[in-house]
């Protein structure tokens, strides 16, 4: 996760980022490695199919559907509609794209896949 944070925030978020034990549930993939002030190595993230484009070899790394706001000005009500449901007019306030992320299968057993960390070359 990558937060821009104002100045006067950033002793804040930080204590707050280190105060998390656990990101997730007992099938996620997610830890805290680092709370530090600098801009994530591209090619350390979590990418768009699009974005990883044709000169990254696919496929060792681990892929999936991943959802976020269609854009900075979602509200709240679009999310969680309270009183009327939402119509096939209605915009969906979330957007679907396949991400590929910096993650090699190590092995996996019946349900189970153990992942490592492996950034894109």
């Amino acid at each position: 996760m990558y937060l821009e944070l104002p100045l006067k925030e950033h002793e804040t978020g930080k204590t707050l980022l280190r105060n998390i034990g656990y990101w997730g549930q007992a099938s996620s993939f997610a830890t805290c490695l680092d709370v530090s002030e600098q801009a994530p190595l591209k090619h350390e993230c979590a990418q768009p199919l699009q974005v990883v484009g044709e000169q990254t070899l696919l496929r060792p790394f681990f892929s999936c559907i991943l959802s976020e706001f269609r854009d900075s000005r979602v509200t709240w009500q679009e999310v969680v509609p309270f009183g009327a449901l939402p119509t096939r007019a209605s915009r969906n306030p979330l957007k679907l794209e396949v991400y590929v992320w910096p993650l090699q299968v190590v092995r996996q057993s019946g349900r189970n896949t153990l992942l490592i960390r492996s950034p894109f070359l």
